[in-house]
């Protein structure tokens, strides 16, 4: 298990005995997929250069946004759910489904951040979020091993996109502020 672990540059693409973790693109073992598909896709991930270029990327967006003054808790908060999301899809060992319980509060914040001001207003709202956070755990737990890791990238997809969105009609706002000062 310990070689398992280690920097490779050539692994064994087999499916993943019941009682081992998986990696990201472990449903595509599944499938059948050519081993040289399932290097290109693994590279980042068995070469620990995934995780390095993540934390390198982390660093430096969090000191560009210091030195322009713009780091803020949100954008903070942001960074910590991409950094955790995609940490756990590039470890190099894989991931089991109990990992992802720790992502659970860093959602809750994240939607609680961005929307605070739609869920605390409007009850029905609220009651709409909650019911969309347990429909996709339960899909979550539902789904095959295999696969479920397929969701997360949406998830990590559903929330940049959703932060992009935000940003944009905050630019108008800011320009706007700026006119009326």
């Amino acid at each position: 298990m310990l070689a398992e672990q280690s920097i490779t540059f050539n692994p064994d693409f087999s499916n993943p005995a019941y009682n081992f973790p998986v990696q990201w693109y472990s449903f595509l073992i599944g499938l059948g997929a050519p081993y040289w598909l399932l290097y290109i896709l693994g590279f980042l991930t068995f070469t620990y250069i995934g995780i390095i270029l993540i934390e390198i990327l982390v660093i430096l967006l969090i000191y560009k946004w210091h030195k322009k003054n713009t780091l803020n808790l949100i954008k903070l908060l942001d960074v910590i759910v991409y950094t955790a999301f995609l940490s756990h899809l590039f470890f190099p060992r894989g991931v089991y489904k109990y990992y992802f319980t720790f992502h659970v509060p860093l959602v809750i914040l994240w939607i609680c951040f961005h929307f605070n001001e739609i869920i605390s207003s409007d009850k029905s709202k609220r009651s709409k979020w909650m019911l969309i956070f347990i429909l996709v755990s339960l899909i979550i737990i539902i789904i095959p091993r295999l696969y479920y890791l397929i969701i997360i990238w949406g998830i990590i997809a559903l929330i940049i996109k959703v932060n992009l969105n935000l940003r944009k009609e905050q630019i108008p706002l800011k320009i706007n502020n700026s006119k009326l000062s």
